[in-house]
């Protein structure tokens, strides 16, 4: 069990980062297929983990464009295909909330389970702070087409970043933990 939660961290490295020369050298889509390998693997052991495996696959689906071309939004400049790389953008962020709840309610699952009541107490509290965030920049990201501010999402942008990133340790530190056989008492 530990190399698939570390599946899921690593793949969230190929998420979380975009290192772009020509074209992404750690692209999206690879990310969420490791992701999608590992969850159809625990969805076995608890079935909270079945919804993130589908939105996994979705959102490879939706990342493959990205990986040929740069989705560039200029923010101040006239688009032609605004309107859909807003559309985008809305659903691959909330195929992203779905799919890390499901991580993170199937962890947290079987962290109760094992009765390792710190690590579910972490997990819980990593996303519900990166919810806040993303949450904060979706209802911020609307208003910044209409005006020149972009302090709040660059800081809520910012926050989900970190906060992906406390996701991506406490999905290691549930692989290490969760790992270990039950323990029986005489």
């Amino acid at each position: 069990m530990k190399t698939l939660f570390y599946r899921i961290g690593y793949g969230m490295v190929f998420v979380i980062f975009n290192i772009r020369v020509v074209v992404d050298l750690l692209p999206n889509v690879i990310g969420y297929l490791m992701i999608l390998s590992a969850l159809s693997e625990l969805r076995k052991k608890e079935h909270s983990f079945t919804l993130g495996m589908w939105a996994s696959l979705a959102l490879s689906v939706i990342s493959i464009p990205s990986f040929f071309q740069a989705h560039e939004l200029h923010l101040n400049q006239p688009v032609l295909s605004l309107n859909f790389l807003l559309v985008l953008n809305l659903a691959e962020t909330l195929l992203q909330w779905v799919l890390i709840y499901s991580i993170c309610d199937g962890s947290f699952k079987l962290a109760s389970i094992r009765g390792k009541g710190d690590l579910a107490s972490s997990i819980r509290f990593r996303w519900r702070f990166y919810f806040g965030c993303s949450a904060l920049y979706m209802i911020a990201y609307p208003f910044v087409l209409n005006t020149q501010e972009v302090a709040v999402v660059l800081f809520s942008s910012v926050a989900t970043f970190i906060a992906m990133f406390m996701i991506m340790l406490v999905i290691r530190r549930a692989g290490r933990e969760l790992s270990v056989p039950f323990e029986r008492s005489v």
